[in-house]
C-alpha cells in the first residue's frame, strides 16, 4: 500500500486482458474488496519505417516503400534471430511497387511503368538478391497480384490467372469467370474466393478447378491461406475452413466454424485471432474456439498501437503480429 487510495504490486506472468485486483484485510476475507478495471494488454512498436505493404516467408521479411521521385524502394529483411527485423539487402525499383511476392528462392516485384512488369529476383545470396528476369508484359495484361511457387509465378488482375516460369517468358492466361473478391496461394495451389464459393487450383493445373466449396458467408471480402487453415471474411462475419480437407476432396471435414464478428480485417495463426476495428480504434487477439460449426471468440488482449486507422495490411505469422 503506497498511500491511501493506492496500491502497487508486480503484474503476474503469462497473463492477458482482463485483471481481477482483491484487497482483505482478513484471512477469513470477509472483508475482500475486488476490482476489475485493469487490463494487460500487448505493446506495438515501429520495426520498420517507409513501408507500404510487405510480405513474409517464414524468416524474410519482404516490404516496399511509396514511390519518391518516381523510384521506389524495396527492403529484405531476416528475423531468424530476433523479432525485430534485421536488414539484409535492398534496392530500387524506377516506378511505383504495387505488390511483391517471395519464397525460398526468389523473390518478385510487381511495378507499375505504365503497365505492370515484373522483377525477378534469385536469393542465393540473401545479403545481394541478383536480379535474373523481367517480364515486361508487352500485352500489358492487368496484373494486380503475384504469388511465386518453386520456379513459377502466378498473377492475379481482371477476373483472370496468369502462370510463367521465373526465367521465362511465355505466360499462360486462364479466365476465372467474373465475380472473384480475393485470392491466396500456397505451396500446392490458389484459393480463389467468388461471392457464393470457394475454388482451389493445383499449381501443375491451373486451368482445372480441383475443389469447390460452397459458401455460408455473405457478401464475403477475403480470403487468407494460415497453415492447414483458411480464413475468409466479410464485414460483419468470419469462417474458417480447414485447408487441407478442403485441398485433398475432403468436404466433411472442410468447414470448420463461423462468427458473427464487426471487423474492418483479420489475420489467424492456429487459435488466435488478430481483429482490426478502426471505428473503434481497436486492434484485438482472440483465442478461437470450436462448438459444433460455431465459432466462440474469447477476448485476450488489446494491442496498444498509434494510428489504428491507417492500418493498411495485417500479417500473423507463428506468434508474430505485423
Amino acid at each position: 500500500l503506497e498511500a491511501p487510495d493506492l496500491l502497487s504490486f508486480h503484474l503476474p506472468d503469462n497473463t492477458l486482458g482482463q485483471l481481477k485486483v482483491g484487497v482483505s484485510n482478513l484471512t477469513s476475507r470477509a472483508d475482500l474488496i475486488e476490482n476489475t478495471d485493469l487490463n494487460i494488454e500487448l505493446a506495438a512498436k515501429q520495426q520498420l519505417a517507409d513501408t507500404n505493404g510487405f510480405k513474409r516467408h517464414d524468416d524474410l521479411l519482404l516490404g516496399f516503400g511509396a514511390a519518391g521521385d518516381k523510384n521506389s524502394n524495396w527492403y529484405l529483411s531476416g528475423t531468424l534471430e530476433s523479432d525485430t527485423p534485421v536488414l539484409l539487402a535492398k534496392g530500387v525499383i524506377p516506378a511505383p511497387i504495387l505488390g511483391v511476392a517471395i519464397n525460398d528462392q526468389y523473390m518478385a516485384i510487381l511495378a507499375n511503368e505504365g503497365r505492370p512488369v515484373v522483377y525477378f529476383y534469385d536469393l542465393a545470396n540473401l545479403y545481394a538478391p541478383a536480379l535474373v528476369n523481367r517480364f515486361d508484359n508487352p500485352l500489358s495484361l492487368p496484373i494486380s497480384e503475384i504469388f511465386l511457387a518453386d520456379d513459377n509465378w502466378i498473377g492475379v488482375g481482371n477476373n483472370t490467372l496468369f502462370s510463367a516460369a521465373i526465367r521465362g517468358s511465355n505466360v499462360q492466361t486462364i479466365s476465372l469467370g467474373a465475380g472473384v473478391a480475393d485470392d491466396d496461394a500456397d505451396a500446392d495451389g490458389v484459393a480463389i474466393l467468388y461471392s457464393d464459393r470457394l475454388e482451389f487450383r493445383k499449381h501443375q493445373q491451373l486451368e482445372q478447378v480441383a475443389q469447390t466449396f460452397r459458401l455460408s458467408l455473405l457478401e464475403p471480402k477475403s480470403a487468407t491461406i494460415s497453415g492447414s487453415r483458411l480464413l475468409m471474411r466479410s464485414a460483419t462475419e468470419i469462417e474458417i475452413l480447414n485447408f487441407t480437407a478442403l485441398k485433398s476432396g475432403n468436404q466433411n471435414r472442410t468447414f470448420i466454424g463461423k462468427a458473427i464478428l464487426n471487423q474492418d480485417d483479420a489475420a489467424l495463426s492456429g487459435e488466435l485471432l488478430a481483429v482490426l476495428n478502426k471505428s473503434a480504434q481497436r486492434l484485438s487477439i482472440y483465442d478461437v474456439n470450436q462448438i459444433a460449426q460455431t465459432l466462440t471468440l474469447t477476448p485476450l488482449s488489446g494491442v496498444r498501437t498509434t494510428s489504428v486507422s491507417s492500418l493498411q495490411q495485417l500479417g500473423f505469422n507463428a506468434d508474430l503480429l505485423e
